[in-house]
């Protein structure tokens, strides 16, 4: 993760302020901040670490077993703060979304185990070169904050795993990782960035011909697609809601989504009604009834979930 000794410098000044990481010598001595905290503890270091679970005695076995990058990450996930160097999203002043900083997870004797277990395990795995586990490991953490709606940590946490991915030429790992920053975005509301690192998601993924990552990440496109298309909509942009539905039916159809197929030739034929262009609307109605048949019994569930949101409306951006 660290390339050189001062971006590790720099990296942890940011978390744990005076503190100094030095990078390992060829002899594998033991880092200042190891040698430190040693002395610290003294003797019987291990034993006091065993004796309790809590931030601090945590913190303290991960140096004490030379994690120096799991150290980093768990005084981050305990102590809160975002390291500016490492930080992936902008945050607006008006952002509505979920984000709380530390305390998203309440923090126990299980929760720390299970954090520092994770982040420990996946460092193991990278300095062993088996960075496909790695990834894994970090993002299990990234769904622990996602469920807690705390967006910056799980962003974190994805940017290690892209960082890790890119150097290591993992496909996707890539594919994936960006997903999860579009994901974190977007729970921002920060719609537009999201869109670009799900499209970006979406290029890495076809590229390498990973057709389940690129059916999961054409999912969420359907949604951010549609959240852009209504906005216009709204606006009286035509041609860009026409534009959205157009990207909306390709993932789609990327997704074998068939509901959400119809659903868009039937907002296309709606808003082609619009701006007069009446061949087009007829077209795209067509289509999107042909779907219905095609699907049978579900005819009734197509027509009552594409015109009962007609009725109610689609989610706006806001």
């Amino acid at each position: 993760f660290f390339n050189d000794t001062a971006t590790t410098e720099i990296y942890t000044r940011s978390i744990v302020g005076s503190v100094r990481c030095v990078q390992e010598t060829d002899t594998e001595e033991p880092t200042d901040i190891v040698s430190q905290t040693k002395q610290q503890l003294g003797k019987d270091g291990a034993e006091i670490i065993g004796s309790q679970v809590n931030e601090e005695t945590v913190a303290r076995k991960l140096l004490e077993d030379g994690m120096i990058e799991s150290y980093i990450d768990f005084v981050y996930l305990t102590k809160g703060g975002m390291p500016v160097e490492v930080k992936p999203i902008d945050y607006a002043e008006d952002s509505k979304g979920g984000y709380s900083g530390k305390g998203a997870i309440p923090f126990n004797e299980d929760t720390l185990s299970q954090l520092s277990g994770l982040i420990n395990q996946a460092e193991k795995y990278n300095n062993s070169d088996d960075i496909g586990k790695s990834v894994s490991e970090y993002k299990k953490v990234c769904a622990k904050y996602e469920e807690a709606k705390d967006y910056p940590t799980a962003s974190y946490f994805y940017q290690k795993c892209l960082i890790m991915s890119k150097q290591a030429k993992y496909a996707e790992g890539e594919a994936t990782s960006y997903m999860g920053l579009g994901f974190c975005e977007e729970g921002e509301r920060n719609i537009v960035k999201a869109q670009e690192y799900y499209e970006t998601a979406l290029e890495k993924g076809l590229d390498k011909d990973l057709h389940a990552i690129v059916k999961q990440i054409s999912e969420q496109l359907i949604r951010i697609y549609e959240k852009l298309a209504v906005t216009y909509e709204d606006s009286g942009d035509y041609q860009k809601t026409l534009d959205y539905y157009d990207k909306c039916l390709d993932a789609s159809k990327r997704a074998l989504n068939p509901t959400k197929e119809a659903e868009c030739y039937y907002k296309l034929g709606m808003t082609y009604e619009k701006t007069k262009e009446l061949e087009k609307s007829v077209e795209a109605l067509e289509k999107f009834l042909s779907i219905c048949e095609k699907n049978g019994n579900q005819v009734q569930y197509f027509s009552q979930n594409v015109l009962g949101r007609e009725k109610f409306g689609t989610q706006r951006i806001s």
